[in-house]
């Protein structure tokens, strides 16, 4: 799984920004209202009898103050990132991943985070995919 590539498509689709509201493995604690894309704790186990291929979890987690605009965020996210078939190119036309799907494991899990009156919602997607 290539987190970058998933943070990439939610930054080209407007749902946020990179390195403003959208983060790679670690969001900044002062970030009020923003999108973490992150990898398991877990890892992502290797298949030797299968190289390239992957079938993992990805986490993404949103913050906001206001309960409605966290999880109008969190339902564009989840509509994002449900994947069938999908394949990720550079701007030369060269594969980068096949997601053959991302699916979300369940609906959003909203926590109130401690800081600042905020709350999260988590979000954990299955991945098959295939990256040459």
């Amino acid at each position: 799984m290539k987190p970058q590539l998933i943070a990439q498509r939610l930054h080209d689709l407007g749902i946020a920004q990179i390195g403003t509201n959208l983060f790679l493995f670690d969001m900044p604690a002062d970030c009020i209202a923003g999108i973490l894309v992150k990898m398991p704790l877990t890892g992502v186990a290797i298949d030797h009898e299968l190289p390239g291929y992957y079938h993992d979890d990805i986490q993404v987690i949103v913050r906001a103050a206001k309960f409605a605009t966290g999880q109008a965020m969190a339902d564009q996210v989840m509509a994002a990132l449900t994947l069938y078939e999908h394949e990720f190119r550079d701007g030369g036309g060269v594969l980068l991943m096949k997601v053959n799907h991302m699916l979300p494991r369940t609906l959003p899990i909203v926590y109130r985070r401690s800081e600042g009156n905020q709350r999260e919602w988590s979000m954990n997607f299955m991945c098959s995919c295939v990256i040459p």
